[in-house]
This record gives C-alpha cells, sequence and structure tokens, in this order.
C-alpha cells in the first residue's frame, strides 16, 4: 500500500507542477500587449487574470504537451491505484484462504 501512496503523490505532484508552471510562466514572462520584436505575436487567455497574454509560437506548440503530460500523469495515478489495490486485495484473499485451510 505505501508503494500506492508514493506513486500517487509524485504522479499529483507532476500533474499540479504543470499547472503552476503555466500559470507562473505566462504571468511573468508573457507580455499583455503583442511585441513582434520578441516573437510574442499569439494570443493566450489567461483565466486566471481574466486576460490576454502573448506567447511566442514556440511557447505555443509546448502548451498543449504540457497539459498532456499532467492529463497523463492523472490517468497513471488513477490506473496504478486501481491495478495496486486490487493486487492487494488479492493478497488478502489468499492469505485468508491460507489461514482457513
Amino acid at each position: 500500500m505505501l508503494r500506492l501512496y508514493r506513486f500517487l503523490s509524485v504522479t499529483a505532484i507532476v500533474a499540479v507542477s504543470c499547472v503552476f508552471a503555466l500559470d507562473y510562466y505566462c504571468d511573468l514572462t508573457c507580455p499583455t500587449s503583442p511585441s513582434e520584436g520578441s516573437g510574442h505575436v499569439f494570443p493566450l487567455f489567461d483565466k486566471h487574470h481574466s486576460r490576454y497574454v502573448y506567447v511566442t509560437a514556440f511557447e505555443k506548440d509546448c502548451i498543449p504537451i504540457l497539459i498532456c503530460v499532467g492529463v497523463g500523469c492523472v490517468f497513471a495515478g488513477v490506473f496504478v491505484s486501481k491495478k495496486i489495490s486490487a493486487d492487494e486485495r488479492l493478497r488478502q484473499l489468499s492469505e485468508e484462504t491460507n489461514r482457513d485451510s
């Protein structure tokens, strides 16, 4: 069971880190008006601050990857927790059967 909690805590930390990294990055580095000189020309709505920020093409391409990593960690955590819980139940059932015999 300790493996389950350790894995779930790591996946939760990675998923939350992805969200905070995106919000923190956009808040600190992205201008609120387009700047062709720096390449910040792609608008992105920042729901946290209810405003538009402008990102570069590279940043725009990285946002879906960051979101997929976060969502993937959540799904991996759920899948592994169900698998470990099922294995734990089978082990307990097997111990009870051996004890009764």
